[in-house]
């Protein structure tokens, strides 16, 4: 079921990017946002605040598609909508229950139902599967992505240390080779 005419909701630097991207490419692109954009983009923008259910539905009205680059705790409500329009759905989430919402959600839906579409694991699976293609066999495919959460640039250059509490568990530094410390010759 093909599609041209898509909304985009949340137009800040990924979103403005995915649906200038879209646009160059002849899709009818619209764009949404509840916030005033920052420079001129070449598509239509519209001011819409996603929270609320009602205006969501109305602003969806005649679009075969949207792609949400909002962030993930909007993202359920935007595909509850989608689906309930029958619309195709996309999104950039990397949000497991979110995710898995949206997976139930696909099993009784009209269009496409397509999370993760973002820079993992969506690029990252396009990536491993082209590079995957090149072998007679894979055994596994290990990408990754992310920023360093390890030390933080602050004012002056000077670095200051991320508390533990932001990096995630214990066990990761274990796995980085960082459990004596910071190896900043890994970090550069």
């Amino acid at each position: 079921m093909p599609f041209r005419k898509i909304a985009v909701l949340g137009l800040r630097k990924v979103g403005a990017l995915a649906a200038t991207l879209l646009h160059e490419v002849d899709f009818k692109v619209i764009g949404f946002d509840n916030r005033q954009r920052r420079r001129v983009l070449p598509f239509d923008c519209r001011d819409l605040d996603v929270a609320s259910a009602d205006a969501l539905s109305i602003a969806l009205q005649g679009f075969e598609a949207v792609l949400s680059c909002l962030p993930y705790h909007l993202n359920k409500g935007v595909a509850e909508t989608a689906h309930r329009l029958g619309l195709h759905y996309f999104d950039l989430t990397e949000d497991v229950p979110t995710t898995q919402a949206i997976r139930d959600l696909a099993k009784t839906s009209k269009g496409i139902m397509a999370p993760q579409c973002g820079l993992a694991p969506g690029f990252v699976g396009i990536v491993g599967a082209h590079l995957a293609e090149h072998f007679d066999t894979v055994r596994s495919i290990r990408l990754r992505v992310g920023a360093r959460l390890r030390l933080q640039l602050v004012a002056g250059g000077r670095r200051q240390r991320i508390p533990q509490r932001l990096r995630g568990h214990r066990g990761r530094r274990a796995q980085m080779g960082l459990a004596d410390g910071v190896d900043r010759d890994r970090l550069r």
